[in-house]
């Protein structure tokens, strides 16, 4: 069986890399942590089971996931990543389980050989409820754009402006339009947002910590 390392850890690649060898299983570690990198090594190396970190040098491993297991790969995440809706996340991603790097190393080594046997790698209960808080944040998360979910780019820009305390004459010219075009904006941004006020718009998204760079819908 055919096991690859992804993570920018060297000690804990070392440690696993040689605690899997003494098992038998032929272990390669990416050399490389840039994604199409990894995903060029992941079609050539073919590996049954992919070990991943979440966390690549401060870039989220997530959207590798996907194409990882599309490729015929079990992914285990080994992560010391505590919050249980990122977790959740690996898991809807098609991650088989998670494994903490606090664990020993004895429990961690015994979960990779799991997912290399085709057998579970974590409690069914406690997989069912990092799905679950998955779930939940997503909900939130929907309930917290909702607000917002009708507008255009060009309103969502213009809220931004408002939000920074820019006037409409200042937002006009960082935005090279007229001032008939902008007054017309923020009246349907307060219109959409069922506010009377650019104050109201202001105070609304600040309670919903809103800026023009949060997405229209939660990640999925």
């Amino acid at each position: 069986m055919r096991v690859l390392l992804i993570d920018d850890h060297p000690i804990v690649v070392d440690t696993l890399a040689m605690g899997l060898r003494l098992e038998g299983l032929d272990v390669h570690v990416a050399p490389s942590l840039d994604p199409p990198a990894i995903l060029d090594l992941v079609g050539q190396a073919a590996p049954d089971v992919v070990l991943l970190d979440l966390d690549l040098g401060g870039a989220n491993s997530l959207p590798l996931i996907g194409p990882i297991t599309g490729a015929g790969a079990r992914v285990v995440m080994v992560t010391g990543e505590r919050d249980p809706v990122a977790l959740g996340r690996c898991l809807e991603h098609g991650a088989l389980g998670v494994v903490s790097k606090h664990l020993p190393f004895a429990r961690l080594q015994q979960a990779v050989l799991d997912a290399v046997s085709g057998r579970n790698v974590m409690p069914e209960s406690d997989r069912v409820a990092l799905l679950e808080a998955a779930a939940r944040w997503r909900r939130t998360e929907l309930a917290r754009l909702a607000p917002f979910a009708g507008l255009t780019r060009r309103e969502r820009s213009v809220l931004g402006h408002l939000v920074d305390g820019h006037s409409a004459e200042e937002i006009a010219t960082a935005e090279f339009v007229s001032m008939a075009t902008v007054r017309s904006q923020i009246q349907a941004v307060l219109r959409k947002l069922q506010v009377n006020s650019q104050l109201a718009a202001v105070a609304l998204a600040k309670q919903h910590h809103w800026s023009p760079d949060t997405p229209q819908d939660p990640p999925t």
